[in-house]
């Protein structure tokens, strides 16, 4: 009965609503949700008008680079490749670091962090990971306190982002990245980008401006090694990653929640 109720979309849903969904969305005057990528989806799939998109925030005051190390970094939860979840692809991350390091790279780690989500199926993965991971330098970090985390950010030179490589993003859109704010949280730390051209990357990331994006495992080691081969380049895109992050606000955040309650 309010005069103004909002809908924010966290997931761009593959089916289109059922009846009673249909009748629960008349009830609702403005729908939101987080990303272009979604929006697109959303008005694609369920044939509604997302009337805002609304970018998350970072609070890049609490991100900092730090002296930086021979480190590749990546964030998110460990979830099953099976049963149509959100997989952060942690193992074709860990094969392409092996594929580099069984072609001559060394000096270098890649550091997966994050927890590993309820239910065995995703924990069979993580143990899956963890056993191909042996005998090479790759740390997988699930118990990762926030302040290691900030750490580990801020020194790394590299932030890797391989959500949904395998999957078509057309027919299956909430297994790919909705949005990515740590891909965001790293570049405030000045590390460099280098993540998938799906969802809601290729929204944060500016390619061959302040990050790179990539499509398959030959591009995303071609534009890793050009970074770790040349630092210069590494440093110059990490400095524009920084001023980046910036754009993605509290401030602006606040601005558009004021748009959507029509303060």
């Amino acid at each position: 009965g309010a005069s103004r109720n909002i809908a924010h979309f966290m997931i761009p849903f593959n089916r289109p609503p059922n009846f009673i969904q249909r009748l629960k969305l008349n009830t609702w005057q403005i729908k939101t949700t987080h990303s272009l990528f979604c929006k697109q989806a959303l008005e694609r799939i369920w044939k509604i008008k997302i009337n805002f998109v609304h970018w998350g925030a970072v609070d890049t005051k609490m991100f900092s680079p730090q002296p930086k190390q021979n480190l590749i970094l990546s964030v998110g939860r460990w979830f099953s490749p099976s049963g149509n979840k959100h997989c952060k692809r942690q193992d074709f991350l860990v094969k392409t670091f092996k594929k580099m390091c069984d072609r001559g790279l060394k000096g270098w780690r890649l550091a997966l962090i994050g927890p590993v989500d309820q239910g065995q199926d995703n924990l069979d993965y993580y143990s899956r990971v963890k056993h191909l991971s042996r005998g090479y330098p790759i740390d997988l970090l699930p118990k990762t306190s926030f302040s290691s985390l900030l750490k580990a950010y801020g020194r790394a030179k590299i932030y890797w982002h391989a959500t949904g490589y395998g999957t078509d993003a057309a027919t299956n859109p909430q297994s790919v990245e909705h949005f990515g704010i740590s891909t965001i949280e790293a570049m405030a730390a000045g590390a460099v980008p280098v993540v998938i051209k799906k969802g809601g990357q290729p929204e944060i990331v500016n390619h061959a401006v302040d990050g790179r994006l990539w499509q398959t495992q030959a591009q995303l080691i071609r534009q890793t090694q050009e970074l770790i081969s040349d630092d210069n380049l590494r440093q110059k895109f990490a400095s524009r990653a920084l001023k980046r992050a910036k754009d993605f606000s509290l401030n602006q955040f606040c601005q558009t929640a004021k748009k959507i309650f029509n303060l």
